[in-house]
């Protein structure tokens, strides 16, 4: 035990000069002389090389029969290693403890009988019991109805060994009463003997997870619902542009007034269906950072006419008064109409939470240098304890399915983008109203630098004459071309068509117009086909046409963000965009050709 030879190296020799601690020592003897015996004392010896020993030390106090002590007596035994092994376990298991502590998720074990006889810490954050709370209560008393038949099917599936390792989710009630989604995985418990004695499983709350990705799946959705949207758009202007151009000549043409007021009412029917499907392009077209100077009457009233069937159909009356003579506003037209529909929306839900039938009312104004709107429910309205956290991302008080927490929080991100605020403030009767504020346009005039020629309104106007101009139309949709060229046949114009870029180009070699109007995506049977900007190219390029004698140069487009990809339009090229009606063309026509002779080439109701 002490590395020495033999006894006659110990013999004779006190045994504190073994002693590590003295003190120690010391205190021993002093418990020995009272006690007259001491059991299972732990001492550490030195031994000959300097290395020590750990020894459980017994001894007692020997006397005669006098009662005086002749000796000392005890035993040594070393127990240098037990020691290392216990000391090494506590430290596997301070480890284990440490591990299962600092773990994610919630580590449980159950017996055969489906009860917890194990609970990690994480019982606490996660469902707010503490360990001792659920250690022997039964598996699914909390989860939710629908997920404990199951749960207990996959766990009875585990105890009989068809499954080794399975994966499940069910929600689950918090000591609160909070409902969360969790998801646990699972695998059998063998005991020494090899049997499966319960089951182990480690759970994690999902419930944030979860939205997120549904968020990312709806965001997806809709992502691909605007590209479908922009596509049937794109592909209702050229029959909308027929429809209004068809109307429009037949009711100037009607020789009794019945025959005018049923054209009349398609054409303004068929208005309305081409104002909806602009919207639907304004809303649906990727965002861009373009901002311009826009009207937020104008903007609302886009955004009601999206939102105009699900008002009616739920019984929500509007009450909404424009205001024309509003200053302008510097923003982007997409993303704050996108701002509007979603507090048009709240307010329509916020209704229908409490009534079959509400109101919303709409008001605008100005305020110093801001611009003001405030949108204005009677629904449920909104609790003080609520209300500030109505803009946090994820946070919603609808019922499942019905919002995902994000809307007023892309809100107020959209507004901070334009420098603006909003704030909400519950009513005393119930609703809310929702204030948008934001900053006038600075040097601004009064019209919106983007609105295309369908935007000038004509009514009431007669239409000019193009007596004796040469024009020609380019299109590869027939009833455009028809519709064009009967349009301007009837307003005194000679008009030829084409189908393509180079049969256009074959009638621009032989004869001379005074103006082309040409469809910017030009296709046609070859897939080398030029596009209306080639053509224009090729007309200013190829042909060497001096000023005098280049035509006048119009677009028409089925939007202005749709064009052939790596080109832009040509600086001063003028654009008209479907659907437009006939009499639109015509005054463009008139006011471009004008412009051209007096050698004016600005006009602000179109596009350059």
């Amino acid at each position: 035990m002490l590395g020495y030879e033999s006894r006659d190296d110990l013999l004779n020799r006190p045994l504190a000069d073994f002693v590590v601690d003295p003190e120690h020592w010391e205190a021993n003897q002093r418990a020995l002389a009272l006690a007259g015996v001491t059991r299972d004392q732990e001492i550490t010896l030195r031994r000959r090389d300097g290395s020590t020993v750990t020894c459980l030390h017994a001894a007692a106090l020997i006397r005669d029969t006098g009662g005086r002590v002749r000796r000392h007596q005890g035993t040594l035994v070393d127990i240098t290693e037990r020691r290392a092994m216990e000391q090494r376990l506590h430290r596997e298991q301070e480890f284990a403890r440490r591990l299962v502590e600092s773990f994610p998720d919630l580590v449980v074990a159950l017996d055969r009988q489906g009860r917890y006889t194990f609970v990690s810490p994480r019982s606490k954050e996660l469902l707010g019991f503490a360990q001792e709370e659920l250690t022997g209560t039964l598996l699914g008393e909390r989860m939710a109805p629908r997920d404990r038949k199951q749960v207990r099917k996959l766990f009875e599936s585990m105890l009989a060994g068809e499954r080794n390792q399975s994966n499940i989710e069910y929600l689950a009630q918090r000591k609160d009463g909070e409902m969360r989604l969790f998801r646990a995985s699972a695998s059998p418990l063998y005991g020494a003997s090899g049997q499966i004695e319960g089951v182990i499983a480690a759970a994690r709350d999902i419930t944030e997870s979860k939205r997120i990705e549904q968020q990312l799946i709806q965001t997806e959705r809709l992502a691909a619902m605007g590209q479908m949207i922009a596509g049937v758009a794109h592909e209702l202007n050229n029959p909308l542009t027929a429809v209004l151009g068809v109307t429009e000549l037949l009711r100037d043409a009607a020789r009794d007034d019945v025959s005018r007021r049923q054209l009349e009412l398609a054409h303004r029917q068929a208005r309305r269906a081409a104002q909806i499907v602009q919207n639907l392009l304004a809303f649906s077209r990727p965002p861009q950072p373009h901002k311009v100077c826009v009207h937020l009457s104008d903007l609302i009233q886009r955004s009601l006419q999206l939102h105009e069937h699900s008002l009616r159909t739920n019984g929500i009356t509007l009450d909404f008064v424009p205001k024309p003579d509003l200053p302008l506003v510097m923003g982007d037209a997409s993303q704050l109409t996108q701002v509007f529909l979603n507090l048009i929306t709240n307010a329509e839900q916020a209704i229908r939470e409490v009534h079959s039938h509400g109101t919303i009312r709409i008001r605008l104004g100005a305020l110093g240098d801001r611009v003001l709107a405030t949108v204005q429910d009677d629904g449920i309205g909104i609790d003080q304890q609520t209300l500030p956290k109505i803009f946090d991302p994820f946070f919603t008080t609808k019922r499942p399915g019905r919002g995902t927490g994000l809307g007023l929080s892309i809100c107020l991100a959209i507004l901070r983008e334009h420098n603006g605020l909003i704030e909400a403030q519950p009513l005393p009767d119930g609703g809310t109203v929702f204030t948008v504020s934001l900053p006038m346009a600075k040097g601004t005039e009064l019209f919106l630098t983007d609105n295309p020629v369908a935007t000038r309104s004509t009514e009431g106007a007669d239409p000019h004459s193009l007596n004796g101009s040469n024009i020609l139309v380019v299109d590869d949709e027939e009833s455009i071309r028809e519709l064009v060229g009967d349009g301007l046949l009837a307003r005194g114009a000679r008009v030829d068509v084409a189908a393509s870029g180079e049969e256009a180009l074959c009638l621009i070699e032989n004869r001379s117009y005074d103006a082309v109007i040409c469809d910017i995506n030009l296709s046609g049977p070859q897939p080398d086909a030029i596009s209306g900007v080639e053509l224009y190219g090729k007309v200013i390029n190829i042909l060497g046409l001096s000023n005098g004698q280049r035509p006048l140069f119009m677009f028409m487009t089925g939007d202005l963000a749709d064009r052939p990809e790596g080109e832009s339009l040509p600086a001063g090229v003028r654009t008209l965009r479907k659907p437009f009606r006939i009499s639109d063309l015509v005054t463009a026509l008139n006011e471009s050709l004008t412009g051209a002779a007096a050698g004016d080439s600005s006009d602000p109701a179109v596009h350059s």
